[in-house]
């Protein structure tokens, strides 16, 4: 193998409501014909095993982790790259093929696998922030962290899996509205950098990107850009959720009573009662009041598009 230009491709054969799994050796019979570099893959079948691979890939002198799957797979490769011993001699890729790429979205990765082969080979290296959590562990975001319903909505679609027969974004049409409709606000004590928030929490967010799922919380935020941005939406009703949904969708949510947009570089919430906290799209938290949220600037290197940023400053 040459350690110069090696690509290890870490797959989840569950993403995409299992077609991944299904059609992963035509996939990947399609990528050796276009990859001129040494490569290999292992399937990661399981929550934790992306990153227990991406460790041990690295280990093996690949120097080019490919996640081959939706946000959770994006997000243990991202972590197993960050804990490493140094960061920055490996470059993250990605091959989408999860229900879910937000990231990949706002960044303007192509669709097709031939573009996002040829992109892995070509494509510029960029030095991106994360957005490091510390809360019952310390997790790391390459997208967004958040809690509220958004991250109840995330629970049962990352992990209780429900509505898989719902496609894309109507899947999660179908969770918000449910969860709005059982949603009870979380009275929260919250601190962004000098500025003091108190009150009764429906959403927050928090990182270097703009959109999770097809909401864009964040439409002040550049996700090459230096600051960390966040969204706290306080005191909504019901009612006021189910209408603000459209709003949120697209991004027009400044301005409006109890959202709270800006910049910080150091965040911490405290909760009356434990909430389930996530870091793209992934609820890792369950069972602590206090959660601390922070920029880690220039944390690891990941292979960019050309493609148009969106929503950039």
């Amino acid at each position: 193998m040459d350690s110069e230009n090696s690509i290890a491709f870490v797959v989840n054969p569950n993403s995409g409501g299992g077609r991944t799994g299904k059609n992963w050796d035509k996939m990947y019979a399609r990528i050796l014909k276009q990859l001129r570099a040494d490569s290999g893959y292992q399937l990661a079948d399981g929550i934790g095993a992306g990153y227990r691979i991406t460790q041990d890939l690295m280990l093996e002198g690949y120097n080019t982790i490919v996640p081959v799957g939706g946000e959770g797979t994006v997000n243990e490769v991202v972590n197993a790259v960050m804990n490493y011993k140094n960061s920055k001699a490996t470059k993250v890729g990605f091959i989408v093929a999860g229900t879910v790429n937000d990231y990949q979205r706002v960044m303007g990765w192509p669709k097709t696998l031939e573009d996002q082969v040829k992109l892995i080979e070509e494509g510029t290296i960029r030095t991106t922030h994360l957005t490091k959590t510390t809360a019952d562990e310390v997790r790391y975001a390459l997208n967004l962290a958040g809690t509220g319903i958004g991250s109840k909505m995330a629970y049962e679609a990352s992990v209780l899996r429900k509505l898989l027969w719902l496609k894309g974004s109507l899947r999660y049409n179908v969770m918000a509205v449910k969860h709005i409709i059982k949603w009870a606000n979380l009275p929260v004590s919250i601190k962004a950098d000098d500025s003091q928030i108190e009150g009764d929490l429906s959403l927050f967010t928090a990182g270097f990107s703009t959109q999770v799922g097809d909401f864009k919380t964040q439409p002040h935020v550049n996700p090459f850009g230096d600051k960390m941005g966040y969204l706290i939406a306080m005191n909504f009703s019901k009612l006021t959720m189910i209408k603000m949904l459209k709003v949120i969708k697209q991004g027009k949510h400044q301005g409006y009573d109890g959202i709270n947009l800006g910049y910080a570089k150091k965040i911490q919430l405290e909760f009356e009662e434990t909430p389930y906290f996530d870091v793209d799209g992934e609820v890792f938290s369950y069972n602590t009041r206090k959660v601390k949220i922070e920029p880690v600037y220039d944390a690891i290197n990941i292979i960019s598009s050309n493609g148009k940023i969106q929503n950039t400053q």
